[in-house]
């Protein structure tokens, strides 16, 4: 399990796709190895699922460019949110001991900055995040916690069963239009899904998002669903292996 200590070691940080169900969180996540809360070198990526507190499981997944940015800047987020709570209690402190003078003026420069950089980039954050989210939302809970088939390694998709025995088509792009057109949404996200993994990542891409703006899948009473974990019994995965804590 990733352990700091004085805020050097290794940690967690979130990074994709972050959803939580029932109290559990799951989301596309890096190990780094830190230097007081700063990422300085990433060790492996994962997906963490049925996250509870500080235990949950993992699957690893394939890193790219995109995680690292993303769970890099989750962690600068929290040093900077350090900062402003510090210089904030500097402001305090000096306030009742000094009053006001040049030392307050600098700290609370530093702490308008920090707090603006730390809910700005939250806000970012987030919002970079809602079609990633919204994917595993629709794809639902199943046996890789809430993980999307196109991060996953070759040892996983070597289990895959193929287009013709999930979707009775000969490719998963040709079984998206269909799934849409009867109403099974997350079937037409795991189509699609599949396909950018698989078969052409251009058009896949493109399937998924013709399945995230359809109005259908993208109704309240259809929201609700996905985080029920409505899908489960859509049989993508044979096996993927036991997942280990970390």
């Amino acid at each position: 399990m990733p352990t700091t200590y004085h805020g050097i070691g290794t940690t967690l940080v979130p990074g994709r796709g972050l959803v939580e169900w029932s109290g559990s969180i799951a989301v596309d996540a890096v190990v780094w190895f830190v230097v007081g809360g700063i990422p300085i070198i990433p060790i492996k990526a994962v997906h963490a699922f049925d996250w509870v507190g500080d235990r949950y499981r993992c699957i690893p997944i394939r890193p790219s460019s995109g995680l690292l940015l993303r769970t890099a800047t989750r962690s600068v987020l929290t040093v900077v949110a350090v900062v402003a709570l510090v210089s904030g209690l500097g402001i305090i402190i000096t306030l009742l001991m000094s009053g006001v003078s040049w030392l307050v003026v600098l700290m609370v420069l530093v702490f308008a900055v920090a707090l603006s950089l730390r809910l700005g980039g939250l806000l970012v954050w987030d919002r970079t995040d809602r079609r990633a989210r919204y994917i595993r939302l629709l794809l639902g809970r199943h046996d890789a916690g809430a993980s999307d088939p196109v991060y996953w390694t070759d040892e996983m998709r070597d289990d895959l069963r193929g287009p013709e025995e999930l979707f009775g088509m000969r490719q998963y792009a040709s079984a998206v239009a269909k799934l849409l057109g009867g109403g099974e949404y997350s079937r037409a996200m795991w189509a699609a899904r599949l396909a950018t993994a698989l078969e052409d990542a251009a058009e896949g891409e493109a399937l998924t998002d013709e399945v995230l703006s359809h109005p259908g899948a993208r109704t309240p009473g259809e929201r609700a669903c996905w985080g029920q974990g409505a899908w489960t019994k859509v049989p993508i995965v044979s096996d993927v292996g036991e997942a280990r804590e970390q």
